[in-house]
């Protein structure tokens, strides 16, 4: 498993983890969403289509895609430039760019890496 696989099923973990009980019931077709696409990451299938997975990782960006290109399984994410962590993690949108509202409300956010103050 490549590092940039190991990172991206990290962070989904966190997130997961992070979940409380009465979040889960609430959200249980979401979580099983999240564990189908932990399980598509590692084993670099589409969870729809059984079709592997694209990955075009860049220095300030990672995204993964089913390769039939049916735009039905999309990862995006950006990564910090200087240590090359993951920054923000969100589905994409079918169009392949990020619309203003999905970052201003976080309705698609997977995870989003907070930083306290700017270092002196």
């Amino acid at each position: 498993m490549t590092p940039e696989k190991i990172n991206v099923i990290h962070i989904l973990l966190i997130f997961f983890k992070d979940f409380e009980i009465s979040f889960i019931m609430l959200y249980y077709f979401e979580i099983n969403q999240l564990l189908q696409s932990i399980h598509s990451i590692d084993d670099n299938h589409c969870p729809i289509c059984e079709s592997e997975l694209n990955y075009d990782n860049q220095n300030d960006s990672i995204y993964i895609s089913c390769s039939k290109k049916l735009k039905h399984f999309e990862i995006a994410g950006f990564k910090d430039k200087i240590s090359g962590e993951l920054a923000l993690l969100y589905t994409n949108n079918i169009e392949g760019i990020v619309n203003k509202t999905v970052l201003k409300e976080f309705q698609n956010v997977i995870y989003r890496k907070g930083y306290s103050s700017f270092k002196k």
